[in-house]
């Protein structure tokens, strides 16, 4: 029987190092009394690095002013985080495995004596076997109480920030941490998900993956369910489905077979949110041994909804097909743009996740769109938008760099991306609000590649985006695949092209051309089919800002420290002058900045819906801030509290709900 414990629950101390002195330290043979840099200290897991220092006061909050500056030095430093594993545990017969579901950065994992492994991405999942390190200590430690496991994260990559080049990008971290137009520079590290101790003495799953297919007018559905044994011999699988604890279908095969189909009618469809309800059911998948004994056992919850994409009106016979239909019910994506909560996500709970979701549905948004700056986030995550109805585009973890922006097609990285793509599938696929797979943010080529916002889209045949494509119609055959977002002719609106049927899904613009009666010909004019990304900027509040700008919070330009450290890309204060502001009122200011955000926003997003059926939706960039920046285009504060663009589009977006379907 397989049985598995939370390290999160034990306690765990933080220590940080001069480079591999802790190799010397903790290597009892050695005799060597290297003393750590800083620490110990305790440290929560999941946890960062940054926020155990932060609470222990050795680094400063540095959300507030330029205080991030003074926490960069530890990235240049090695961490060990320090836990003992209980004797009683460690005595246990069977094979022992470490499982982190989450490393973000790149080390050493040490137990007992010896190194069981390493690890460099935090994109997937990573599994070390502990048995053989564990017994050996024992036999050299006949009297000890424990024995100490230790994760240590040594060199970090030093540059993966919004202004790089995207064909060099190696590294497998987030890359937001090191610099984007909204975020200063803090490069967590830690564990940024869950850790187990796995004990099994008999046949175990070694994989599971699963998703659903459902025909609406039936209302017959299939779970298609993907199973690996590490021991088939005489095992076999159980596989019952229950709604809400009733039993509602059951299926059992050898453990040698691969596949199973559960096959089930009369189910309740799920709808995205305000279209119905979201019934969800749970998937019980067993394996046997051969005297029937329940060896491991995983669950899976899942919906059943029917997913197609068709043609907008009018758009050109070579695009896309950018119309959603859910159950056979056309509507139009109402999006918004997901990036991570925290620089430190790792400190993110699952509460706080949901909670910023429920705003979002609160809002009327019903699609969240994952972007690809990040890492995968938490399977609560994806949970939580199946509860609520908010259906997820979800992004690979490759993003655009300004200088060049294409992904790197040399074997070895093409290779890699494909790896990523098939560890992201096992882990999502069964989420019934999981509909579109995407190669990632802003990936382009040509001539114009250099510039941002001036390439061409990648297409299916670029070598990496191809391997995920591959992938996803191997793994995931029912979800669409998009190479990027954007993706069609053009990157943006040309408006020498209007007219022409280039542009399918753009993204942009994020600032005001001019006057207000512009922005609004814009809109009005743009033939596009699909907006994945446009947005406006608009100030946070007023007593935000002064709490984190450390001073009055004027003036609200590059002059001023707080402003330049985190908001210099959507610095308005000129335009405020301009229009006759007061130089010496940051309330007044606010107000200002945030009306015209509010009314660019409704223009936009109304303007855009009521052209439905010849668009299909916009996604809002951006959600929310990670960093407590003055000015950027979130809708959404530092806090969460919304801005007056978020009520604003709530009720564009309310005002008329039956005009999200048709």
């Amino acid at each position: 029987m397989k049985r598995t414990f939370d390290l999160a629950q034990g306690q765990w101390t933080l220590r940080g190092w001069h480079a591999w002195n802790w190799q010397l330290a903790l290597a009892r043979e050695t005799g060597v009394q290297l003393l750590s840099v800083a620490g110990p200290i305790p440290v929560r897991v999941p946890g960062s690095v940054q926020s155990a220092l932060r609470d222990a006061g050795m680094i400063p909050d540095w959300n507030v002013a330029t205080n991030s500056l003074a926490a960069e030095w530890v990235e240049n430093r090695h961490w060990t985080f320090e836990t003992n594993l209980p004797l009683k545990l460690c005595r246990l017969p069977g094979r022992k495995q470490l499982a982190c579901d989450g490393l973000d950065g790149a080390g050493v994992i040490r137990c007992g004596d010896a190194e069981v492994g390493q690890f460099a991405s935090a994109f997937v999942p990573h599994r070390f076997e502990l048995s053989n390190a564990i017994a050996d200590y024992l036999t050299q430690n006949p009297r000890t109480k424990f024995v100490p496991l230790v994760i240590a994260f040594t060199d970090l990559p030093r540059n993966l920030g919004q202004v790089n080049f995207t064909s060099r990008i190696r590294d497998e971290k987030p890359r937001f941490n090191y610099v984007w137009d909204w975020m200063p520079r803090l490069v967590q590290i830690g564990i940024w998900e869950g850790i187990r101790f796995e004990l099994c003495d008999g046949p175990e799953i070694s994989s599971l993956r699963m998703f659903t297919e459902f025909n609406a007018q039936t209302r017959r559905g299939t779970v298609r369910i993907f199973s690996k044994a590490s021991d088939v011999k005489g095992a076999r699988w159980r596989v019952n489905l229950f709604d809400k604890g009733r039993k509602l279908a059951k299926i059992e095969a050898q453990a040698s077979s691969k596949q199973l189909n559960l096959q089930v009618a009369y189910l309740k469809q799920w709808w995205p949110v305000r279209m119905g309800k979201q019934p969800l059911y749970d998937v019980l998948v067993e394996l046997l041994d051969r005297r029937g004994r329940v060896c491991d056992f995983q669950t899976r919850r899942v919906g059943f909804r029917e997913i197609r994409w068709t043609a907008c009106a009018g758009a050109p016979p070579t695009a896309e097909p950018w119309i959603l239909n859910v159950n056979g019910q056309p509507m139009f994506v109402a999006g918004v743009n997901w990036t991570p909560m925290r620089p430190n996500f790792a400190d993110v709970t699952d509460a706080e996740v949901r909670a910023r979701l429920k705003t979002y549905q609160d809002l009327g948004f019903n699609l969240i769109r994952v972007w690809g700056g990040a890492v995968l986030e938490r399977e609560s995550f994806y949970q939580a938008c199946d509860e609520l109805g908010l259906l997820v585009w979800q992004e690979f973890p490759f993003s655009s760099s300004g200088i060049d922006n294409w992904p790197p097609d040399d074997q070895a990285a093409v290779k890699r991306a494909g790896e990523i793509a098939e560890s992201y599938i096992a882990r999502r696929q069964h989420h019934t609000s999981l509909i579109v797979w995407c190669g990632g943010n802003e990936l382009q080529f040509g001539p114009n590649g250099a510039r941002m916002g001036g390439g061409v889209p990648v297409g299916y045949t670029h070598p990496p985006i191809a391997a995920m494509q591959r992938v996803v119609r191997r793994l995931d055959p029912k979800r669409r695949f998009l190479p990027t977002s954007p993706f069609g002719p053009r990157f943006s609106i040309e408006p020498k092209a209007i007219g022409k049927g280039e542009h399918h899904c753009v993204h942009g613009p994020w600032k005001l051309p001019g006057t207000m009666r512009a922005w609004k010909k814009y809109w009005e004019e743009s033939d596009a089919l699909f907006h994945s990304e446009a947005g406006v900027p608009g100030a946070a509040d007023a007593k935000l800002i002064r709490k984190f700008c450390g001073d009055s919070g004027l003036p609200a330009d590059r002059t001023h420290p707080a402003w330049r450290h985190a908001a210099a890309w959507w610095i308005q204060w000129r335009g405020y002058l301009t229009s006759g502001g007061n130089p010496k009122s940051l309330a007044e200011f606010v107000s200002w900045s945030q009306r015209r955000q509010a009314e660019a926003l409704a223009i936009a997003f109304a303007t855009r819906k009521r052209k439905f059926p010849r668009c299909g939706g916009f996604i809002v960039w951006m959600g929310h801030d990670a960093f407590p920046c003055p000015i950027n285009t979130s809708i959404l504060d530092f806090h969460g509290k919304p801005k007056a663009a978020a009520l604003a589009l709530r009720a564009v977006l309310r005002k008329n709900l039956t005009d999200l379907t048709c």
